[in-house]
C-alpha cells in the first residue's frame, strides 16, 4: 500500500499465517544511498527526537506523519531474537511479549527499529487505555507502530535517506503479524497533512526531512506541530457511558458558552484520556441531570443519545480543532478542571 493522502494512520491489513516470501533484505537494503555492511549491537540506542515547529513545512523536502500518543519503543533483533527498550533506555522486552513474538516472526537475523507502542487508534484519547493495558488493569491488543528502520540483516541504513528507509520498512511489513503497524506519511504538502490529521482526530504532526539520515538526539530535521486550539467552557451535562467507560460513570462532557447577558449556547462535547484523578474529580461533579437541554441548542444539532443536562456548573479547559459549520467543537479534548474560575467569569467583562 503506497503512502496515501487520505489516510496517514498507516495501518496495513496484514496477511495472516502466510509464509513470508524469500526476500534478500540485505541485498535490497544495500542498494540504498549510504548503506553499508555493519553490525548493530543488541542494546538500547539514543533515538532521534523532534523539536517544536510553528507549522508543517509545505515543500517536497519534508514528509509528515501522525504524532502517535503512545510510548516510544526501540527494537533490536540480534541472531533472530528481539529485545525492546523505552525511549530513555529502560528494557521493555518482558513487558510486551506479544510485540517480541511479532518481531521475531519477521524472520530477520538482525534489525533495528524505531516506533511507538499504542492501543486503539493511537490518538490522545487512547493513551489512558494504553497505560491501563500495560499495568494489567485492562486487556486490549497492543500495536507497535514502526516509523523507521535503521539496520536490516547486516546492512546499516541509518545514513540512507528517510524515504528510502521507510520504503524498505513498508515492504517488510506487508505480511507482518497484526501487532506490527506501519506509520505512513504524506510527502511534501503540509496543508493536506494538517487537514488529514484533524480529520482523523489527532492533535499533532511530526514533519521530517525526507532525504535526511537518522540523527541521535534532538534534531531540527524532525519537527512536531501542535494543531489544537485551547478554550474554557462551562459544563452543562454529560452523556452516559457505554461498557468501555462504565467504571467512570460518564462518556463525554456537554459544554456551553455564554450568549448575551444571561443565556448559554451549547458548544459541543469533550472527551479525553481521563486519567484516574481527573476522572474522579469530574465524576464527583456530575450528580443529577435531566433529559431536556438546559441551554440553547441549535436546531441543526442532532439529538445526543444518553445526554443528561443541568445548569452551568463548573469550568473546564478544552483543546479542539476549532468549530464546525454548526458552531460545535471539533474533537473537543478535556485538559483539566478550572478550579480557580467560576462559570459567571466566562461572560465578557466579568
Amino acid at each position: 500500500m503506497a503512502p496515501a493522502i487520505i489516510d496517514i494512520s498507516g495501518r496495513i491489513e496484514p496477511v495472516v499465517e502466510v509464509e513470508r516470501s524469500r526476500i534478500d533484505w540485505a541485498g535490497l537494503a544495500s542498494l540504498l544511498l549510504g548503506a553499508r555492511p555493519a553490525e548493530w549491537p543488541a542494546e538500547a540506542f539514543e533515538p532521534q527526537r523532534a523539536v517544536a515547529g510553528p507549522s508543517p513545512p509545505n515543500d517536497g523536502k519534508w514528509l509528515h506523519e501522525l504524532q502517535w500518543h503512545g510510548d516510544r519503543l526501540l527494537a533490536v533483533i540480534a541472531d533472530g531474537r528481539a529485545r525492546l527498550w523505552s525511549g530513555d533506555g529502560a528494557e521493555w522486552t518482558e513487558r510486551v511479549p506479544d510485540i517480541v513474538d511479532a518481531l521475531e516472526r519477521l524472520g530477520l537475523h538482525s534489525a533495528a527499529f524505531d516506533g511507538e507502542l499504542i492501543v486503539g487508534a493511537g490518538a490522545e484519547v487512547d493513551y489512558a487505555a494504553l497505560q491501563a493495558v500495560l499495568s494489567g488493569e485492562r486487556s486490549e491488543p497492543l500495536t507497535y507502530m514502526l516509523f523507521d528502520l535503521l539496520h536490516i540483516d547486516g546492512i546499516g541504513i541509518e545514513r540512507a535517506p528517510l524515504v528510502d528507509r521507510k520504503a524498505v520498512l513498508e515492504h517488510l511489513l506487508r505480511q507482518a503479524p497484526r501487532a506490527l503497524g506501519y506509520s505512513s506519511h504524506i510527502l511534501g504538502n503540509g496543508d493536506i497533512a494538517r487537514a488529514v490529521t484533524v480529520n482523523q482526530c489527532f492533535d499533532g504532526l511530526i514533519s521530517k526531512r525526507a532525504f535526511a539520515s537518522y540523527m541521535r538526539g534532538c534534531s531540527p530535521d524532525w519537527r512536531k506541530t501542535r494543531l489544537l486550539q485551547s478554550g474554557q467552557f462551562a459544563v452543562v451535562g454529560y452523556t452516559l457511558p457505554g461498557l468501555r467507560h462504565a467504571h467512570r460513570g460518564f462518556d463525554s462532557l456537554l459544554l456551553a458558552q455564554p450568549k448575551g447577558k444571561a443565556a448559554w449556547h451549547y458548544a459541543g462535547q469533550a472527551r479525553g484520556d481521563f486519567a484516574s484523578a481527573l476522572a474522579t474529580d469530574v465524576a464527583s461533579r456530575l450528580k443529577g441531570g435531566t433529559s431536556k437541554p438546559t441551554v440553547t441548542v441549535s436546531p441543526d444539532v442532532k439529538e445526543i443519545p444518553g445526554a443528561l443536562w443541568f445548569k452551568p456548573r463548573f469550568v473546564v479547559d478544552v483543546d479542539s480543532h476549532g468549530f464546525d459549520a454548526s458552531g460545535l467543537l471539533r474533537h473537543g479534548l478535556l485538559r483539566l478542571v478550572s478550579h480557580n474560575r467560576s462559570v459567571a467569569s466566562l461572560r465578557p467583562g466579568k
